[in-house]
C-alpha cells in the first residue's frame, strides 16, 4: 500500500507534471471509485480548469483547482499516477484519464481497484470527516508523544493508527521500530522520554531518507531494515533471521535481538 513517502513522491511529481495545465477532458472509466461526488459533476468542475498547488497529508493526495476546490486521490493499494505525452490508456488499470490541451494525459492508475477519487472544498474537510490525525512527517515531538502515549495497543499498531498518525502503514511502521530498537510488541505507556525522542527521530530519519530514496524500498542503505524484509531475510545489525507475527492482522518482520520492549535500555538508532 502506498504510505507517506509514497504519496510524497507522487505530490512531488504531480507538482512537476500536471499543474498550470488546461484540463481539457476528463474519462472516469470505473465509476465506483468515484466519491462523494457524482461523475458527471466531476467532469463540469475539473474541465477547463487548472491543478495550481498540491498538498498532501498522510496518505492523502489533493491537487487545488484555480477557481476553488480539490482534487482528492487515495490510492488504495497499488495505485500511483503517471502523466505524459505518450500515455499509452488502453489499460485495463487506468481510471481516471485528464487530458490537457498540450496533449499531455494525467492518468490515475490502480490494479486493485481499492482507491478513491473525489472532490473537496477544503483538505481540512476530508481531515475532518475521517477523523485523520496529524500528517506523520510534519508532527512535531512533543504532538508526536501526545498522540501515541495513551494508546493501549502495541507499538505497531498505534503508529499505524490513521486517527493518530496519518501516513503511517504496515512496512514504514517495521523500519520505524527497527531503527528505534523497540519491538513491536511493546507498550508505548511504558515508553522512556529518552524512548520517546529516540522514536521520534527514527521517524523522521526514515522518511527523510525514503522520499530522498524515490520510496523505493530497495534503494535503501543496507542497514535499513526494508532491504531484508522478506521471506528468510536477516538482520542488517546481528545477522541473525529476522522474525515474523502478525500484529493487528498485519505480517510484522522485526529482529527479537534489536528490538526490545519501552522498558528497558533503550536501543541505539
Amino acid at each position: 500500500m502506498p504510505e507517506l513517502p509514497d504519496v510524497e513522491v507522487f505530490r512531488k511529481y504531480l507538482r512537476s507534471r500536471a499543474l498550470h495545465r488546461c484540463i481539457r477532458t476528463i474519462q472516469v472509466l470505473t465509476p465506483r471509485l468515484v466519491q462523494n461526488v457524482g461523475v458527471k459533476s466531476l467532469q463540469r468542475r475539473l474541465q477547463g480548469r487548472q491543478f495550481v498547488s498540491t498538498q498532501r497529508h498522510g496518505k492523502y493526495l489533493f491537487l487545488r483547482l484555480d477557481r476553488g476546490g480539490w482534487l482528492l486521490l487515495h490510492f488504495g493499494m497499488t495505485g500511483y499516477p503517471v502523466v505524459s505525452k505518450d500515455l499509452v490508456c488502453s489499460s485495463d488499470h487506468a481510471h481516471l484519464r485528464i487530458q490537457f490541451s498540450d496533449g499531455r494525459t494525467f492518468a490515475y492508475f490502480d490494479p486493485r481497484k481499492l482507491g478513491r477519487i473525489g472532490l473537496v472544498n477544503e483538505p481540512s474537510e476530508l481531515i475532518r470527516a475521517k477523523n485523520l490525525g496529524p500528517d506523520a512527517r510534519t508532527v512535531d515531538r512533543v504532538q508526536f508523544r501526545r498522540q501515541l502515549q495513551q494508546k493501549k495497543a502495541h507499538a505497531k499498531a498505534a503508529l499505524m493508527d490513521q486517527q493518530t498518525l496519518a501516513g503511517i502503514g504496515n512496512v514504514y511502521a517495521d523500519e520505524i521500530l527497527f531503527r528505534a530498537g523497540v519491538s513491536p510488541l511493546a507498550r508505548l505507556t511504558d515508553a522512556t522520554r529518552a524512548t520517546w525522542n529516540v522514536l521520534y527521530r527514527a521517524m523522521q530519519h526514515v522518511w527523510k531518507e525514503a522520499i530522498r530514496k524515490g520510496a523505493d524500498p530497495s534503494h535503501l542503505p543496507r542497514t535499513y531494515l526494508l532491504p531484508h524484509r522478506h521471506p528468510g531475510g536477516h538482520c542488517p545489525r546481528c545477522h541473525r533471521p529476522l522474525r515474523t507475527i502478525k500484529v493487528h492482522g498485519r505480517t510484522t518482520y522485526y529482529c527479537p535481538r534489536d528490538q526490545r520492549s519501552v522498558n528497558r535500555k533503550d536501543s541505539r538508532q
